[in-house]
């Protein structure tokens, strides 16, 4: 039977970083708009450091349930004094059902008690459904291995469609390394560099996202 596991904040912090979008109009003009995202959220991220939640995973890395999420919100509009269906909203791509799962599933590459070599890889398909949705699909590698731990190189494709045909509107990829235990399936650090494009008719927008969880 799968068994709920305790994740307690210790520090989430967002660096603000200038977002570019490049906008091609008719004449074939250039306009690039820049923005920054509001300190405030960064704010309130700092206000979840010892509030803890529950998930429920399977041995396999599938997570199934995840809880406690209304009772953060609510401590934290407690001591904000903020209205915390808004504090819900601001945080949800981090905080929230689908955020927990979209960074559970990430992290958790390895099934429990997977024997593993070095040059060892696999295959995992991963939607995240906070951002779109997007399809990552992985390929991890194992480059060292000492005692219970695994070093694994992780090389992904992103990619997005927008209807049945099948037609990608979203490209990308993510490069990275993480330390994980063979026995548990948890990283001792989990780092990676994601960076996709999304073309329209009209505007190209570029994201990159630097991800790093080192565990104490």
């Amino acid at each position: 039977m799968d068994n709920p596991i305790k994740l307690i904040f210790h520090s989430v912090k967002l660096l603000l970083h200038p977002v570019k979008a490049t906008f091609i109009n008719p004449t074939n003009n250039l306009k690039i708009l820049s923005y920054r995202s509001p300190i405030v959220l960064d704010s309130l991220c700092s206000y979840l450091k010892g509030l803890s939640l529950f998930v429920t995973i399977t041995t396999d890395g599938t997570v199934l349930n995840v809880n406690a999420i209304d009772d953060i919100m609510n401590k934290i509009s407690n001591v904000t004094k903020g209205d915390s269906n808004i504090i819900k909203r601001m945080l949800s791509d981090y905080v929230s059902v689908e955020g927990i799962k979209d960074l559970l599933n990430r992290i958790l590459s390895i099934p429990q008690d997977k024997k593993v070599s070095v040059l060892d890889s696999w295959v995992k398909n991963i939607i995240l459904i906070t951002k779109a949705p997007v399809k990552l699909s992985n390929i991890y590698t194992v480059s060292e291995r000492i005692a219970d731990s695994a070093f694994i190189d992780i090389q992904s494709i992103a990619s997005t469609s927008t209807d049945k045909g099948g037609n990608i509107y979203l490209q990308g990829t993510q490069d990275g390394k993480a330390i994980l235990s063979l026995s548990s399936g948890m990283p001792y650090k989990y780092e990676t560099l994601l960076q996709t494009t999304t073309k329209t008719n009209y505007y190209d927008v570029v994201y990159k996202e630097h991800l790093t969880l080192t565990s104490y």
